[in-house]
């Protein structure tokens, strides 16, 4: 299988080798898969009500699908100045002198630091961060992809 386990994987690991002679037996995905949206199905209702899960739509609460003009409305209020947003991240992780080592990858920017108590994860997601994760002075923020955007502005800044 490749990434998904999808159509594309169905064509190319399935159909194709079995049309070319290779007992791939491809046809078994499709009522193995209608067994399985059945069971998904109940699943999750059961553990939705079960459990009260809040999912948008259901309940009145804080859950609420955002509209464009939602999101452009977070947008500018996070700011487009990019060097104002990379100071304020820095200030937020405990100052410059609190990063020993900066690094990112593809959606989280990983650091080290010298004291975890100086890095405040409430204003890190105010400031746009998924979340904040680590043990001790390994720490990752989630950012998404401007994770590695940050990691280049920060080394700069603490150069």
């Amino acid at each position: 299988m490749t990434f998904s386990g999808g159509v594309f994987d169905l064509i190319l690991f399935g159909i194709i080798p079995d049309a070319t002679g290779f007992a791939t037996k491809h046809y078994h995905i499709y009522w193995l898969g209608a067994i399985y949206a059945v069971i998904y199905y109940f699943a999750f209702y059961y553990a939705i009500n079960k459990f009260d899960i809040p999912t948008p739509g259901r309940v009145d609460g804080n859950i609420k699908l955002a509209s464009k003009a939602d999101y452009q409305a977070k947008k500018t209020t996070r700011g487009n100045d990019r060097s104002a947003r990379v100071e304020l991240l820095a200030d937020n992780l405990g100052g410059l002198d609190n990063l020993v080592s900066i690094d990112a990858c593809i959606t989280r920017l990983r650091l080290t630091i010298k004291d975890r108590s100086l890095v405040q994860d409430k204003a890190l997601t105010d400031m746009g961060a998924a979340g904040v994760v680590g043990k001790g002075t390994a720490i990752q923020v989630v950012f998404g992809a401007e994770a590695d955007i940050f990691k280049t502005e920060l080394k700069k800044l603490k150069k």
